[in-house]
């Protein structure tokens, strides 16, 4: 708890976090309502994954230039572009739903992808100022409670758009997904400017706040990396040309960006498959209330292991979240026809109890692999990287909900999880020799 206390008392620190969870809020309200606008308007599963994966896709393919735009400095103009782009896309998406014939589809496609483009990166602009203004001691906790505040808007976002459904039709609630990221974004780049903080190769506006972490027990003048320091890659000497070559030579950083797509593409397919058993089972405004729980128990994960004072190994947690996914998989059609509501709802709280501390590690991991300097480049990479996961699961998943139902396309994402747990230990075991390797050198 006293981390936490420490991180509060962060001048400029508590608002900006706060306004970076409310404009992600959009994120976690879409899926369930372009889902159901989708499968509405064309009446396919296939579609609508394809769809939301051209969408998904969008983000992937400029997630790194977004990236280093930010760390040249353009994070708040980057901010309002994207969020007035996102949301006339959405609404331009909605429309067609409303005046084209389902066939039409491969037209919005293309919509769908100019719109995932313009998505606000909230998410990475504000990992790469983290570390301007907190203590590298206190960068563990501050990314674990950056993962388990993403999750409490996981949860919010998929219950606001069950309202919305119900109360008025998923074309709203969609709507109502651009204006959040709009307003999120414009108010995240205000507290950004008023802080006086910016992004990339001029530190200037960010003295104070470095100061201030001074004042807190942190260094200002530090480079250390906020997660792991003995694997600090650079100094905050200025950037040499060979400095500015592709961020995959750094083998931690390559490990971080492979397991986060694994990851992603697993987590998104249980979000679409829940949303699919509950409009097929005529409860429509079901789906917000699981996703929700499957979040909430992300959430109280998050906290928990934030609060340890040792650490969980990455590939624990992932390995918890793949036996989750399994275990749900066997409650779902057509494994299991019929089952209690309240025993899905337990399942998802205890599986997803695993999902904030994986990101949170994937975070602390791609944060020190990589220098100060690129770090909104970073995590441009894994924004990519989630994006993409999500861009190559929702097709296959929208096939395997047509084909099978949701136990199989469930069944597939426990695999990809099982997959990145795989990757994250064989990483760490050979992070563990490396390590034994270089005091025998020295």
């Amino acid at each position: 708890m006293k981390s936490y206390k420490a991180l509060a008392g962060i001048p400029h620190l508590p608002r900006l976090f706060l306004w970076s969870m409310l404009a992600r809020l959009n994120v976690s309200m879409l899926p369930i309502g372009l889902t159901l606008v989708l499968v509405g308007w064309n009446g396919s599963y296939a579609v609508a994954g394809v769809l939301g994966g051209a969408l998904t896709a969008g983000q992937a393919l400029v997630g790194p230039a977004r990236g280093r735009a930010a760390d040249w400095g353009a994070a708040r103009k980057l901010l309002v572009l994207t969020g007035i782009g996102y949301l006339v896309g959405l609404g331009v998406l909605v429309l067609m739903t409303r005046t084209m014939p389902g066939g039409g589809w491969p037209i919005a496609v293309l919509v769908a992808l100019l719109t995932g483009m313009s998505t606000v990166p909230i998410s990475q602009v504000s990992r790469a100022v983290w570390p301007k203004i907190v203590p590298s001691e206190l960068g563990r906790t501050l990314f674990t409670l950056e993962a388990t505040g993403s999750e409490v808007m996981q949860t919010t976002g998929p219950l606001l758009t069950s309202l919305l459904v119900t109360a008025l039709d998923p074309g709203y609630a969609v709507m109502a997904c651009g204006i959040v990221a709009f307003v999120g974004a414009l108010a995240f780049a205000a507290a950004l400017g008023s802080a006086g903080i910016r992004s990339g190769a001029d530190q200037t506006a960010a003295k104070p706040q470095a100061e201030t972490a001074a004042e807190t027990g942190a260094d200002a003048g530090t480079e250390e990396d906020t997660a792991t320091s003995a694997s600090a890659v650079t100094t905050a000497s200025a950037p040499e040309p060979e400095e500015r070559r592709t961020l995959f030579v750094l083998p931690k950083f390559t490990l971080g960006i492979v397991v986060t797509l694994a990851m992603m593409a697993a987590i998104f397919s249980v979000n679409l498959s829940l949303v699919a058993w509950a409009r097929d089972s005529h409860e429509s405004g079901l789906s917000g209330v699981l996703i929700a729980c499957w979040t909430t128990g992300s959430a109280v994960g998050g906290l928990g292991v934030g609060a340890l004072r040792k650490d969980v190994p990455h590939s624990a947690r992932l390995a918890a979240m793949a036996v989750g996914m399994a275990l749900l998989a066997v409650l779902l059609p057509p494994v299991t026809e019929t089952i209690p509501v309240w025993l899905v709802l337990v399942v998802l709280f205890l599986g997803g109890t695993a999902i904030a501390p994986s990101m949170a590690a994937n975070f602390m991991q791609v944060s020190g692999a990589v220098p100060q300097e690129r770090r909104a480049e970073a995590f441009g990479w894994l924004a990519t990287a989630g994006t993409g996961g999500a861009a190559l699961s929702m097709p296959v998943t929208g096939v395997l909900l047509d084909a099978s139902g949701p136990a199989v396309s469930v069944a597939v994402g426990a695999v990809l999880a099982l997959c990145a747990m795989v990757l994250s230990y064989i990483g760490s075991k050979r992070a563990e020799r490396n390590d034994e390797v270089v005091p025998a050198e020295a």
